[in-house]
């Protein structure tokens, strides 16, 4: 993970010089001298000399600015006693940041244009170099309203209004990262402005707002209330990942944009790779050292612990998540907090019956995915039997977890497809459905349908001779495409044939 500390960016071809600080986990002590750990924060004043035509961004706004001429003015001495100014030069003072990690400092330096806007009564600001302003002329006044509705639909998810005092998205060369969510002072990877992005119909597009989503949400999970020590680093980036995909999803200002629902799967197809070859790790792991928290920066942290957030939402209902994540922000507020503290405020809101530290434990503390495949007994057109099979991949030894899906039955006579929701899969080989029993007996079934929980799923046999003909029976595109991918992943373990695939795969 290079690119870290202060990074300085000279473009050659556009004459351009920009700098900008990334931190995150712990590289502020090789710019200044501090205690670098999440759990000591502090407010910071901020001063600092750069050319003329040069803008610079920080945690907090600017409170004085002057230029130099020949010499500085005398009231320079109290912020650079030692400094020659270079004439000429633009000093600036920065206000009082708001209480923060030193991983969440920052500064951002060079000749940018800068686009405004507002939230109420909240400033926003969009800065690019001047390189790539006609890539962002077209696009900002869509990038504010993406801003503004997060912001909205954040605020009231989580019952807590934005805590600080503007909000700065300002986007540069040689990012590692696709953002990073510094206090009100976001920092963005240019890579994200490609030139063919277009409307909210494309990929490249939905991938830029899901980033500033994501690092909007930060200031919630992570800015507001941050992780106490590194082994929490889900609560920061599982967070941020899930509710950007979610708000997208579910916000009707979005327009119930489904593209985000196909791009969470694909996010979450990564981390089964990883967790089945037994390459993963448990979603929370001790950080004895500073120096191995890079390693959690993964596909495990933060796709898999936004599919178990998911989950946790079916599992106690959004009503009761909201009402935990609002009492835990509250209760934390500019603070830092563990997993149990969250934990304890969405139990507390559950009112009893709700063993959370047991879905803890099955889920945040070991590795591996399971594996999910119905059998069903028919009988005079009557479903007497439907048994899920349980096993797990990249695991020592078979492990088995509590599941809560959504099953599919899908009838060729009719077209239609019933969706029997909230099945509780339990934690054994097999378990049992008694609610279907009497049922109709489907043409295919789709287990995990609305991909609820954490599972591969392997059809059985009927379901994939009458998929092969009448997949196009699922009006859902969703739907489809995770049948798809669960037919891609059967074949990549030789339980389908290249022949039988090749009629799924379009739909991928």
């Amino acid at each position: 993970m290079g690119g870290q500390g202060l990074i300085r960016f000279t473009d050659e071809s556009a004459n351009e010089e920009t700098q900008f600080t990334h931190f995150e986990p712990y590289d502020a002590h090789t710019v200044f001298p501090c205690f670098d750990q999440p759990d000591i924060k502090a407010t910071w004043i901020v001063s600092t000399i750069t050319p003329p035509e040069w803008f610079v961004f920080s945690n907090g706004e600017v409170q004085m600015q002057m230029e130099t001429v020949d010499s500085a003015p005398l009231e320079l001495s109290q912020c650079f006693p030692q400094t020659k100014l270079a004439s000429p030069a633009v000093v600036r003072v920065f206000k009082q940041s708001p209480l923060i990690s030193t991983y969440l400092f920052a500064v951002a330096a060079g000749s940018f244009k800068i686009y405004t806007d507002h939230y109420e009564n909240l400033p926003l600001r969009i800065a690019v170099r001047n390189s790539k302003v006609s890539v962002m002329d077209p696009m900002a006044a869509s990038l504010f309203d993406v801003t503004k509705k997060g912001i909205r639909y954040f605020e009231d998810f989580f019952g807590v209004k934005y805590a600080f005092d503007k909000y700065d998205q300002v986007y540069v060369p040689g990012m590692l990262f696709g953002g990073m969510e510094n206090v009100t002072c976001v920092i963005l990877s240019e890579l994200l402005l490609r030139a063919d992005v277009g409307t909210s119909s494309n990929f490249a597009y939905n991938s830029l707002v899901i980033t500033v989503l994501h690092e909007l949400c930060h200031h919630w999970f992570g800015d507001l209330v941050t992780l106490k020590w590194w082994d929490d680093l889900w609560l920061n980036e599982g967070f941020a990942t899930f509710m950007s995909y979610y708000s997208l999803e579910r916000d009707p200002a979005f327009e119930a944009n489904k593209l985000a629902s196909l791009q969470f799967y694909m996010q979450k197809y990564i981390a089964y790779g990883t967790d089945e070859r037994g390459a993963g790790h448990p979603i929370i792991m001790k950080m004895q050292k500073t120096g191995d928290t890079k390693e959690l920066f993964d596909n495990i942290t933060y796709h898999k612990g936004a599919a178990v957030l998911w989950q946790l939402l079916n599992y106690v209902g959004e009503e009761t998540f909201r009402e935990g994540l609002h009492v835990y922000l509250e209760k934390c507020r500019f603070g830092n907090a563990e997993l149990k503290d969250l934990l304890n405020c969405i139990e507390v809101a559950a009112k009893g019956g709700i063993d959370i530290g047991y879905w803890a434990q099955e889920w945040l503390h070991t590795c591996g995915v399971n594996v999910l495949m119905p059998i069903i007994t028919i009988e005079d057109g009557i479903v007497t039997q439907l048994v899920i099979q349980q096993s797990s991949l990249g695991t020592p030894e078979e492990y088995y977890r509590n599941h809560r899906i959504d099953i599919a039955f899908v009838y060729q006579t009719t077209g239609t497809t019933e969706i029997i929701k909230d099945v509780a899969v339990e934690p054994t080989e097999c378990t049992i459905i008694e609610s279907v029993i009497g049922k109709e007996a489907p043409s295919g079934i789709l287990l995990n349908y609305n991909d609820k929980t954490y599972a591969l799923v392997r059809l059985d046999t009927t379901s994939v001779q009458f998929f092969k003909y009448y997949i196009h029976i699922m009006n859902d595109v969703y739907g489809r495409y995770l049948l798809a991918y669960y037919c891609s992943w059967m074949n990549s373990k030789g339980l389908m044939s290249n022949a039988e695939y090749s009629v799924f795969h379009p739909y991928l």
